[in-house]
């Protein structure tokens, strides 16, 4: 049986001259690579919250301190002044250390990358975006829902590449078809030899 043919006698629902605009290509390079938010941040905590879980964390890295498994980490820790307690492989560090070290920080970073165009800057008020991280599963329409797999992240990769609102990668999905010992690996040189 012939369907019978929808487009006939429906009126036409765009607009005068839409068609032009609808395949219009416009370059967005430039305005999408240096994004910044020209709002006020929001404040989610009061001036007072945030001095108490800094406070709060402060009195968990200078009591039950944070176990570190590198031995070059340790040295590093233990050379900048920190208590080590190798037996435990617990880092203590006391607040003079902290406030030392944080005021050495740069108020801005930039994320290099191969292309100097495509340079993230990490700065007051700059917005970078990234895809999702990490999740196990992927969906598509053709093959539905279902583990992910390197061939899957990879494709991702690459949709982000052509993206030129997407600053930063993330882990995509998982490639569950790679052994877990490696998966890192393989999730790296996808990143460094698919994108820039």
């Amino acid at each position: 049986m012939k369907q019978p043919d929808e487009a006939l006698g429906r009126r036409n629902r765009r607009r005068p001259g839409t068609a032009d605009v609808s395949h219009a290509v416009f370059d967005r390079t430039r305005p999408y690579r240096h994004l910044r938010n020209p709002f006020e941040p929001l404040k989610v905590f009061s001036d007072d919250q945030v001095a108490g879980i800094h406070e709060a964390a402060l009195v968990i890295l200078e009591t039950q301190g944070m176990k570190v498994l590198s031995s070059d980490a340790r040295n590093r820790y233990r050379s900048a002044g920190a208590e080590v307690d190798e037996a435990t492989l617990i880092v203590r560090l006391d607040r003079e250390l902290v406030a030392a070290s944080l005021a050495t920080t740069p108020r801005e970073v930039t994320l290099h990358a191969l292309d100097p165009e495509r340079h993230v800057p990490l700065a007051n008020r700059c917005v970078a975006f990234a895809p999702t991280s990490g999740p196990p599963n992927i969906m598509d329409t053709a093959r539905g829902r279902r583990a992910g797999t390197l061939e899957d992240f990879c494709n991702i990769i690459k949709l982000c590449q052509s993206f030129e609102v997407i600053h930063v990668l993330g882990g995509a999905t998982e490639p569950q078809d790679v052994p877990v010992h490696i998966r890192h690996l393989e999730v790296t040189r996808a990143q460094l030899m698919l994108c820039d």
